[in-house]
């Protein structure tokens, strides 16, 4: 019986190293190029608002619809994000209609120093269907120092 137990306890130690290097790599994994390219696309199709704004102002964008999941709490979650932007004095806007957005996101937002902290959906799904309110992560998002934004797919299923 004794020899047994560290057979277990080895085995159980593998998978369990198998499990972490798994989740480690898929957390290492960023959106795809295609992503990507569409982010930057919709950043340069924003150059003239981000040379209108005002220094030191945060700037929320709204990306034309891709998807159609929910539009009522689509616009009441945007109205909250407005607000919330607006209340450390930034600016909430709409991309027209007709651009080419970015599949799976539906707003970016842009730091004062014009930098990309969030790009997403306006109420990420946090577990089995219940949508999280992103308007009260607004002044954490824009007073964070990391390089890196916040990358979110959106979790309807027609995007």
């Amino acid at each position: 019986m004794h020899v047994r137990t560290p057979l277990l306890g080895w085995g159980l130690a593998a998978l369990w190293l198998g499990w972490v290097v798994t989740a480690l790599a898929g957390l290492r994994q960023g959106p795809d190029e295609a992503q990507t390219a569409r982010l930057r696309d919709a950043l340069d199709r924003l150059a003239p608002q981000l040379a209108a704004r005002a220094p030191g102002e945060a700037l929320a964008v709204r990306l034309p619809p891709a998807c159609a999941c929910a539009p009522d709490a689509a616009d009441a979650a945007w109205q909250a994000i407005g607000r919330a932007v607006g209340a450390v004095q930034g600016r909430a806007i709409d991309l027209p209609d007709g651009l080419p957005a970015p599949a799976r996101v539906e707003w970016l937002l842009l730091a004062a120093d014009g930098r990309m902290v969030y790009a997403g959906p306006l109420a990420p799904d946090a577990a089995c269907g219940h949508p999280l309110p992103v308007a009260p992560l607004v002044p954490a998002l824009l007073s964070a120092r990391s390089t890196a934004p916040l990358v979110l797919p959106s979790s309807c299923p027609s995007c």
